[in-house]
């Protein structure tokens, strides 16, 4: 039985004639070593006022299908019901039928094992709407709006906790602000480490450039002279040699700024030491004009 860490399950409801009540057995048996709870619903011609309630209680229907299915109401009703967006349906086909114009587009299967994938996939979103609504309710008690432009204002701010929430709920961690800004860029100029590390972890584009500056978030680390940043994001496999809209790479940016450590720590993952801004100006001429003894030896040739 597949179940989350939650015990999150998904209530199937299995619509068939009581002719084919061995199938509708061998489904069940299918969604409770899936899923775990099932209804079956044996169906006449005649309509079954509690129909909609049942379709209500459960998060989605499966169908044995014959060649008169599609007369009933009751197959009408569903593949409406359906249609609407309000619950998936999938049809168990026992042969090759011509599904009628109102049922297209539902997922149809002949192989009572592809309903597995399928399944799997109904407890996914049941799992994450679950996650949604818990992360909601804690945001909620910490006074934090629901709304991407919150998320934005956590990162900035550096509020981990409220962070993790976001991301719990589903929201993307390459969410970017209204200066298309990335939260890993935003994070980096605040330096929030801790922030930095969750949106990796929750995979974010560690190469995501942002459209004010055109920085990534290592060149806004090696900006702000982070060097626990500026070493989390290469060991996150972030690209050394990117330039940004003045043709500053993160090894320029750190020598720029007589970061003289990160400039170094750059070289030695490789960073390209030939690389020239829009001024003309390499890390080398920097390290000169700054006097930075350390960054001038570890530019150096080889002997």
């Amino acid at each position: 039985m597949l179940l989350s860490a939650d015990n999150t399950t998904v209530k199937v409801l299995v619509l068939y004639k009581s002719v084919d009540s061995d199938i509708a057995e061998q489904i069940s048996l299918i969604c409770k070593a899936s899923i775990s709870e099932v209804t079956l619903y044996p169906y006449k011609s005649a309509w079954r006022n509690d129909l909609h309630e049942k379709l209500e209680s459960h998060d989605v229907a499966v169908a044995v299908v014959d060649r008169d299915f599609f007369k009933y109401a009751a197959a009408v009703f569903v593949s409406g019901y359906a249609a609407g967006g309000k619950k998936p349906l999938v049809l168990f086909m026992k042969e090759q039928y011509r599904v009628s114009g109102y049922m297209k587009g539902l997922p149809a299967i002949r192989n009572l094992r592809s309903l597995t994938g399928i399944l799997q996939e109904e407890l996914a979103k049941a799992e994450r709407s679950v996650l949604r609504e818990e992360a909601e309710k804690k945001l909620g008690s910490m006074g934090v709006p629901f709304t991407p432009e919150a998320f934005i204002d956590t990162v900035r701010e550096g509020a981990i906790d409220a962070v993790k929430q976001f991301l719990e709920a589903g929201f993307s961690p390459d969410l970017t602000n209204e200066r298309g800004v990335p939260l890993l860029c935003i994070a980096a100029r605040n330096r929030h480490r801790a922030v930095v590390i969750q949106l990796l972890q929750k995979g974010a584009d560690v190469n995501a450039v942002s459209k004010d500056r055109g920085n990534t978030a290592l060149m806004d680390a090696a900006a702000e002279k982070d060097s626990d940043l500026v070493k989390d994001l290469i060991e996150s496999g972030a690209d050394l040699n990117v330039k940004n809209k003045t043709g500053q790479s993160a090894l320029i940016l750190a020598a720029g700024q007589k970061a003289e450590d990160i400039a170094v720590q750059l070289i030695g993952a490789g960073a390209s030491v030939e690389a020239k801004d829009a001024l003309g100006m390499t890390a080398e001429k920097y390290a000169k004009l700054y006097n930075l003894s350390s960054l001038l030896k570890a530019l150096e040739p080889d002997p």
